[in-house]
């Protein structure tokens, strides 16, 4: 049995289902967590920030798949809190050139205080890799936009029963993009020998914590 102490909904997925806004098939009311699936939050981690962690299991499987290389250049779209946990992942390998976009101005100071370059109106192209994460279809024509040929396309967003239009024309196939999907849900496949779920949340739980990062969770991180 486990005793909530805080709680959160994201505006993303969350908050679709909190809005019954997913489809029948997928709604659960009720579920059980088998003991060999809980992971006791070290005394280090304040309670308020370990709500944090099913974001960052999200955004650790997302890099995971994205793939990102020694100097690459980056663009996460979306700096909701998911898209700045992948930003803030991707910022810690070497020599990548990372560009945090999101429309909303009022995410600057954070993206900053975590050490990205900002921009509303990104006027970059020919990214080696674009994480998209606004769970917005504009945001994913943006990421496709930002993209240069042969590189990558990582669909974080989650639309529940809302219908998606795609630009795939233009330069998708001209380019040869990769539109790939990550889902929490599963590991990727080249991890699942030697990973499972548990594994990935003691990561996440025991990482040391970020600098910057209580204004995701409510200031008092």
């Amino acid at each position: 049995m486990v005793q909530a102490l805080y709680s959160a909904i994201s505006r993303g997925t969350e908050s679709l289902v909190y809005n019954q806004r997913v489809p029948v098939t997928e709604h659960q009311r009720r579920y059980s967590v088998p003991a060999v699936a809980v992971i006791p939050v070290p005394p280090t981690v304040p309670p308020a920030r370990a709500i944090l962690a099913a974001n960052m299991e999200t955004a650790v499987n997302g890099v995971w798949d994205a793939q990102p290389a020694v100097g690459d250049r980056v663009a996460v779209v979306g700096l909701g809190v998911v898209g700045l946990l992948a930003a803030w992942l991707v910022s810690r390998i070497p020599g990548v050139e990372l560009l945090a976009i999101d429309p909303n101005g009022q995410r600057q100071a954070v993206a900053e205080r975590l050490g990205f370059a900002f921009s509303a109106e990104p006027d970059i192209a020919d990214c080696d890799l674009v994480i998209h994460a606004s769970g917005q279809p504009g945001g994913l024509a943006t990421a496709l936009a930002l993209a240069g040929p042969e590189a990558r396309v990582i669909e974080l967003s989650w639309y529940g029963d809302q219908p998606v239009q795609v630009p795939l024309g233009q330069a998708f196939h001209p380019g040869r993009l990769t539109l790939k999907s990550s889902q929490v849900g599963q590991l990727p496949a080249e991890r699942r020998p030697r990973w499972d779920h548990r594994r990935r949340l003691a990561l996440v739980v025991h990482r040391p914590p970020a600098r910057g990062f209580s204004e995701l969770s409510g200031g008092n991180a």
